[in-house]
């Protein structure tokens, strides 16, 4: 590991490679110093990463011999990431500013050799500003947090724990400047149904009698009540931290209230309008039996035009871009390249934004729909209706009044949805993506289960599968590879989860040979509706359907005739139901 020290005599930018003393800017595996510049006066310098400015170095060290030597500040409104910050001043001071937009993340540690009191500041002015601590063992007794929220009814900071807490951990580094709309993300520790007191500087938070964490000196500024959502602590649809325009700039979804401004969009014009109400829910995707029917879709910057988002938006399933004059689902432009649904998330919060009227919003610079009540509402976990235990958010059946009531056209049907994803997927290609290679097959590998066995087909053949049935069973079940449609055509709206389309069902004894209709009454568990195919009636099963059989004293054949109906399978990716 090299050491590049700043050898400028002045304030500079950090992408400045005449600024250094190796001539070049520091990279991943260089320490950056910050002293007193040779020859330079006393007077403090500024180091900036600027917006859009990306640094990653092994260390920082920041000196200052004593009060009367240039001591170094960097401010950041970029992004800086370092893996250990080390101080050693004889001068307290706030050496590192983080501001508007910024991220600066710490991985391993930060150092105080000296003892003097540093302070880094978390700005929450503009668009905020993040410090994201990869481990509570960064944190160094001598060097406190301070956030700076200057203008509180506007986005404010954020300082997050990766990893690291316990439950009952007291965290004793000094937090000031805590201010409404500033949040703590502690990473691992979920809060959700978790009570929070705060006395004098001491923020205490307790499940029951068990106290689960303890912030033992956080002061903060104005009347302060604290909200505690999975992970988050906050001084009190979007996903958190989507910024809306408004008339003085963006603003964090969650930092918006009723009777706030925002920008909409109406034709050429954009006018401000109030906010009537945010509503609010955060979903522990762990818990949901379907998460992927509420799972945040993340479009990546760039992703419809240049800076169109200008960041990337995360939104739920059903939230409806505005896209070549029509409103679509985010989930049906989805193209695994430059949108995608997040897998693996443990939660998400999401926000919705209501005006009097359905609009068009700007979220991250993307024209998306406001909040459309369609009796929704249940949803949200701030609304007057009975909160929804697991909703869906792929739901089609309020189309026809989103159709009615929407500010653009709201679309779904294929024809029009296609072209739509077909451009922006050819979009992804231009700027160098590559449609996900899919592992696929034709084959259902259908199979029956009884009482608890695995039998596969004694024949099978262009979908006829042909099964030897013991005396006397009264019931089979129809097992197979499962897919839906949307994992291979994901413009459409059939999501169900599909197994072998079925043609035909034949049972044939040593006397008699009995067809089983699709339609038969008992066929419930397990199968689609009937569907017509060229006038021949078909049905899907859910790839483990209930098939009742009659009573028969000597063993039978039975025949399936199914297959994959033209829907590929994607396999590896727990495509396959068995018997339990």
């Amino acid at each position: 590991m090299s050491t590049v020290t700043w050898s400028a005599g002045t304030s500079g930018d950090w992408l400045t490679g005449s600024d250094w003393s190796s001539g070049a800017v520091p990279s991943v595996s260089d320490t950056a110093v910050f002293g007193q510049p040779t020859g330079t006066s006393t007077s403090p310098y500024t180091v900036t990463v600027g917006p859009s400015s990306f640094a990653d170095v092994a260390a920082i060290d920041i000196s200052a011999a004593s009060a009367t030597e240039a001591f170094p500040v960097l401010t950041v409104s970029g992004q800086l990431q370092v893996g250990t910050l080390n101080y050693e001043t004889s001068v307290e001071q706030t050496p590192i500013d983080v501001l508007s937009g910024g991220l600066l993340t710490i991985q391993s540690a930060i150092t105080d050799a000296s003892g003097i009191a540093e302070t880094i500041t978390v700005a929450g002015t503009g668009t905020g500003s993040e410090l994201a601590l990869l481990s509570t063992s960064v944190f160094n007794s001598n060097v406190s947090i301070a956030f700076s929220n200057n203008a509180s009814s506007i986005n404010a900071g954020i300082l997050q724990f990766a990893s690291g807490f316990t439950s009952g951990m007291n965290i004793a580094q000094a937090i000031s400047g805590f201010a409404w709309g500033d949040t703590i993300d502690v990473g691992n520790v979920n809060l959700t149904g978790d009570t929070a007191s705060y006395s004098g500087t001491t923020l205490t938070i307790k499940n029951g009698s068990t106290t689960v964490l303890t912030f033992s000196d956080l002061s903060t500024t104005g009347a302060v009540t604290f909200s505690l959502s999975g992970g988050v602590i906050t001084a009190v649809c979007y996903a958190a931290g989507t910024r809306i325009l408004t008339p003085s700039g963006e603003r964090r979804v969650e930092n918006l209230r009723a009777g706030d401004l925002v920008v909409i969009v109406s034709g050429e014009q954009r006018i401000s309008q109030p906010v009537k109400w945010i509503g609010r829910r955060r979903i522990d995707l762990t818990e949901h039996p379907r998460p992927e029917t509420v799972a945040p879709i993340r479009i990546q910057r760039g992703a419809f035009a240049e800076n169109m988002p200008h960041r990337d938006l995360r939104v739920s399933p059903d939230h409806a871009i505005l896209v070549s004059g029509k409103l679509v689902c985010a989930r049906q432009l989805v193209n695994g390249m430059t949108i995608w649904q997040e897998q693996g998330s443990r939660s998400v919060e999401y926000f919705h934004v209501e005006l009097d009227a359905h609009a068009i919003l700007l979220a991250e610079g993307l024209p998306a729909e406001s909040y459309l009540n369609t009796g929704n509402d249940g949803f949200f976990s701030n609304a007057d209706a009975p909160t929804t235990l697991h909703p869906n958010l792929t739901s089609e059946t309020a189309y026809p009044l989103r159709e009615a009531a929407s500010v653009a056209p709201f679309v779904w049907d294929e024809a029009t949805v296609r072209p739509i994803w077909q451009s922006l997927a050819d979009r992804a290609r231009t700027l160098g993506h590559a449609l996900p290679d899919l592992d696929l097959t034709t084959d259902p590998e259908l199979h029956i289960v009884l009482n608890g066995r695995s039998i596969g087909p004694l024949h099978n053949n262009n979908g006829l599968h042909i099964f030897c049935i013991p005396p006397g069973t009264r019931e089979v079940r129809l097992v197979s590879r499962v897919s839906s449609p949307v994992a291979t055509r994901p413009w459409l709206e059939d999501r169900r989860l599909l197994g072998v389309y079925t043609k035909r069902i034949m049972l044939r004894g040593a006397d008699a040979v009995q067809e089983i209709p699709l339609d038969h009454p008992e066929l419930t568990q397990g199968w689609w509706a009937i569907e017509r195919d060229d006038g021949t009636m078909r049905r899907w099963t859910s790839g483990e359907a209930v098939l009742p059989l009659p009573m028969s004293d000597t063993a039978t054949i039975l025949e399936i005739d199914a297959d994959c109906g033209g829907t590929a399978y994607v396999t590896g990716v727990a495509e396959r139901r068995r018997a339990a």
